[in-house]
C-alpha cells in the first residue's frame, strides 16, 4: 500500500436540490453498434450503469437475436440496458431508496418504438424485445435522448483514435 495512498474511487458530492435523500437517480447509458462483425453479422451493445453520477458498473456483449435495421439494434441495445439495470432498480427499492428510472440514448429511432404499442411499422422484430414497451408503460422506465457526441457507451461499440481520449 506504500505510495497508494492518494487512490480510491471518488464518489462525488450529492447536491439535494438535484437528488433529495431516499432518492436515486438510475441512469443508462446504451449504445450498439449494428452488425459489425463481418462473420456472424451480430451487433454489439455496451450499457453503462450509474447511480447518482457513480458508476456501478459497465456491460459489453452481443445480442441473442440478429437485427435487421440500426433502429432494431439499438431498440435490443435498449432491452439488454433495461434488463441489467433492472436488477439495481429492485436493489435500490429494497434498500428502502425511491428510484428515478432512466435509460439514456443516442437512437430517436429506437426511442420511438419504446413509446409506442406493439410492432408499429417496423417489419421484423423480435418479441422479446416488446419487453421495453412494457417496461415504459408499466415499471416507470423512461428512455430519454443523449447527443451521441455525449455518449460514453460508444466507447464499447466502435473504435476510437486514441488522441480522443488525451
Amino acid at each position: 500500500c506504500i505510495g497508494t495512498q492518494d487512490h480510491g474511487v471518488w464518489l462525488p458530492a450529492i447536491d439535494p436540490k438535484e437528488y433529495p435523500p431516499g432518492t436515486v437517480h438510475l441512469v443508462t447509458t446504451v449504445d450498439t453498434d449494428w452488425a459489425t462483425d463481418k462473420r456472424d453479422r451480430k451487433s454489439v451493445c455496451c450499457a453503462i450503469f450509474a447511480a447518482d453520477g457513480c458508476q456501478l458498473g459497465s456491460i459489453i456483449r452481443k445480442p441473442c437475436f440478429l437485427a435487421c435495421s440500426s433502429g432494431e439494434a439499438e431498440f435490443g441495445g435498449i432491452r439488454t440496458a433495461t434488463l441489467e439495470s433492472y436488477g439495481y432498480k429492485q436493489l435500490f427499492e429494497w434498500l428502502g431508496f425511491r428510484v428515478i428510472w432512466r435509460v439514456l440514448t443516442d437512437s430517436s429511432a429506437a426511442r420511438a418504438m419504446c413509446f409506442r404499442d406493439g410492432v408499429g411499422k417496423v417489419r421484423h422484430m423480435d418479441i422479446r424485445l416488446l419487453y421495453n414497451q412494457y417496461a415504459v408503460k408499466y415499471l416507470g422506465l423512461k428512455v430519454d435522448r443523449i447527443p451521441g457526441t455525449d455518449n460514453s457507451a460508444d466507447l464499447g461499440t466502435k473504435k476510437h483514435a486514441p488522441a480522443e481520449h488525451e
